[in-house]
């Protein structure tokens, strides 16, 4: 395998596993975060507090900013990622896999193609070169600038995760500690009181 090959698949490597990351943890945050809303209104109803702010579904989201960025896009144009799906089409489209028996290596295949189906419905060049060299085909030449809007999404998806990691809800989630959790917990619910106009509701 040649150097840009190994490059691609390195890249391809990092940015998928970054992209299932974010995912992961912002799934996290946002049960922990509802799980916390839930309590917080709960003891607001307890002391006749005004609730208008409870029809606000998004408030766990609001709060923890998690909101998905899709100003990332690694590619320009649909060029290059139409001509590398089609590739990958011609040797793995469900109509050609009529006929194998081998149901793990149907499966397998199967799946690629899924896999370079939303590749190519979000223009991820890199993926659909990664499986063009899976396949044992020639994938497109990468461009400088296609490869750095690959990092620059990598390095972007991290900031967004240390962002989450930093915030209350989620040294929540981890805490240990009884007494450190629920110092925590107040935090929680004293910028909750302020964002709400609340007084004074405690965990």
């Amino acid at each position: 395998m040649n150097a840009e090959n190994q490059k691609i698949k390195l890249l391809t490597v990092k940015l998928t596993s970054s992209r299932f990351e974010l995912d992961t943890i912002k799934q996290m945050a946002n049960t922990a975060a509802k799980e916390v809303d839930k309590m917080f209104f709960e003891k607001a109803k307890s002391t006749n507090e005004k609730m208008q702010f409870l029809k606000n579904e998004n408030t766990a989201e609001e709060k923890i900013n998690l909101e998905r960025n899709d100003a990332d896009n690694i590619n320009q144009g649909t060029s290059n990622t139409k001509k590398a799906f089609r590739k990958i089409a011609l040797k793995i489209h469900p109509d050609k896999l009529i006929g194998i028996e081998d149901q793990e290596e149907l499966q397998e295949k199967a799946e690629l193609y899924q896999k370079a189906s939303r590749a190519l419905e979000n223009e991820d060049i890199l993926i659909l070169a990664d499986i063009l060299i899976d396949l044992g085909l020639q994938p497109p030449k990468i461009s400088e600038q296609e490869f750095n809007k690959v990092v620059e999404e990598i390095n972007s998806i991290k900031k967004k995760i240390s962002d989450i990691e930093s915030t209350y809800i989620w040294k929540w989630i981890f805490c240990s500690n009884k007494a450190e959790k629920k110092e925590i917990l107040k935090k929680i619910f004293e910028l909750m009181n302020d964002k709400y106009g609340t007084k004074n509701i405690r965990p």
